[in-house]
């Protein structure tokens, strides 16, 4: 346990620790939860945490944005792989057998081709 620098900081972690007991030994007594936003350390950290995740989200829609069709094309046909090697080790069961083709039936092209030359 760290120790306080100051008798404020002492005072504050003495008060905290009693509420924090308090709490944990009332568990029993209220069948409810000691820990809520009120007492919880990480309270402080949900907004930080929320704009974080927004920053990674909107840094993967610019990276996935700037891929080329190679590599997305690479990127899905590793995915299928990693998710066949799964399904074949029993570690994660196939939800349904039509699961992957979904993805390939979204993106395929269909080219006809004519002949258009001349028959003799």
């Amino acid at each position: 346990m760290v120790e306080p620098e100051s008798a404020v900081d002492r005072t504050k972690c003495d008060s905290v620790q009693r509420q924090l007991a308090r709490d944990w030994y009332s568990i029993d007594e209220s069948g409810g939860s000691a820990i809520d936003d009120a007492h919880s350390l990480f309270a402080d950290y949900v907004e930080h945490d929320n704009k974080l995740e927004a920053k990674l989200i909107g840094q993967q829609q610019q990276q996935a944005k700037k891929m080329t069709a190679r590599q997305i094309q690479y990127s899905r046909d590793n995915e299928l792989w990693v998710s066949n090697r799964l399904k074949q080790s029993s570690i994660v069961q196939a939800a349904s057998a039509e699961e992957g083709d979904d993805d390939m039936d979204k993106n395929r092209v269909h080219l006809l081709v004519h002949d258009c030359s001349k028959s003799s």
